[in-house]
């Protein structure tokens, strides 16, 4: 019997691709081009071979299964150099036969034999030429891999294909980059789940450098309640990404936060009113929260006028500071501007600016 089901697999590897390819010629046009109406059809002898690796699956046959998958997103990738898979076609059947190789390692009981079978084979489709340009695909295979890499032998294999990988993509790219930025996310999570908790945090110490890891040494400050190490950690994360300005973001509410909870009055009031300068009105009422009444009525008007420096760069949350503050006569002024902005305000303005209002409309 298990000679039969070898040689049924076999033959099922065998024909595979022909299956594949049938499809794709039949919806290609003659220059071999499948254009976006087409791509449902050119996908069909990929999804029946799917369906016989899912069989494979629930028949306990989890080499096979990956197998016949990889012979599907390897003839899927290739198709999309004579494609338009702009209904993203033929990219879903990519990704769900990634994520069923994943569930597949995940759940399956396999011997260590196949562990260090379905490893190399992954490694090595992983690393092939046609992921060239597909980052995320060559992503996905390389972190299947560490899921299995349990072993000694096999982590000290893929730890040197990662470091291979992200010392060619430093080099390439001159720095930061997305996909050495991912490795180094997917070695984090090999290590944390094969080599546990202390040896993951040495790991990220290591590369405070790369925001992923920056924000989750952040987290765990904010977590221990260590505020000053996070001021500390978002600061230097602000001088590290100045030219990222989502990133100096990130690092500069992390930092204001910390300083309101150090009672560090004079360092939140500045960033706040640097958020505010940047269009945001949650941080105007932050800061209005900082001061008594009595101060508040000297400060509010430095900062419109800060902001009619700015002209229109910021014109929401200067009128709504006015809303705010019931400055209703410099609200109509800036309304006069842009009239078409009257019906955000007419029952403010009512009934004191009456006649202003109805030759506004």
């Amino acid at each position: 019997l298990l000679r039969f089901i070898e040689t049924d697999d076999e033959e099922q590897l065998r024909q595979a691709p022909s299956m594949i390819r049938t499809s794709i010629r039949t919806h290609a046009d003659r220059h071999g081009f499948v254009d976006y109406r087409s791509t449902h059809g050119a996908v069909h002898g990929a999804k029946k071979v799917m369906d016989q690796a899912y069989a494979a699956w629930e028949q306990s046959r989890p080499i096979h299964a990956v197998n016949l998958i990889l012979l599907v997103v390897g003839e899927m990738v290739d198709l999309l150099q004579a494609a338009d898979d702009s209904s993203g076609i033929i990219g879903g059947v990519i990704e769900r036969g990634q994520e069923t190789v994943k569930m597949i390692l995940e759940q399956a009981d396999l011997h260590p034999d196949e562990r260090g079978t379905l490893f190399e084979t992954l490694l090595q489709e992983g690393l092939h030429v046609r992921y060239d340009g597909w980052a995320d695909w060559r992503l996905d295979y390389l972190e299947a891999c560490s899921l299995i890499a349990d072993k000694p032998e096999l982590r000290e294999r893929w730890d040197k294909v990662i470091a291979q990988l992200a010392a060619a993509e430093r080099a390439s790219s001159q720095g930061s980059s997305y996909l050495l930025d991912k490795l180094y996310e997917i070695r984090y999570a090999t290590i944390l789940r094969h080599q546990g908790e202390a040896k993951a945090q040495a790991f990220v110490e290591q590369n405070l450098s790369i925001p992923f890891f920056r924000e989750i040494r952040i987290q765990r400050a904010v977590h221990e309640k260590d505020h000053e190490h996070v001021v500390r950690l978002a600061a230097d994360g602000e001088a590290c990404d100045a030219s990222m300005r989502g990133l100096v973001r990130k690092w500069k509410t992390y930092r204001y936060d910390a300083c309101r909870q150090l009672g560090w009055m004079d360092a939140a009031r500045e960033l706040a009113m640097e958020f505010i300068l940047e269009g945001s009105f949650d941080h105007y009422l932050s800061l209005k929260r900082m001061y008594e009444a009595s101060i508040w009525s000297d400060v509010y008007p430095q900062i419109l006028f800060l902001l009619e420096q700015k002209k229109s760069q910021h014109a929401n949350v200067y009128t709504r500071i006015l809303v705010e503050e019931c400055e209703k006569a410099k609200l109509l002024e800036t309304i006069r501007h842009n009239p078409a902005t009257i019906e955000y305000y007419d029952k403010f303005l009512l009934p004191e600016f009456k006649d202003e209002v109805f030759a506004l409309y």
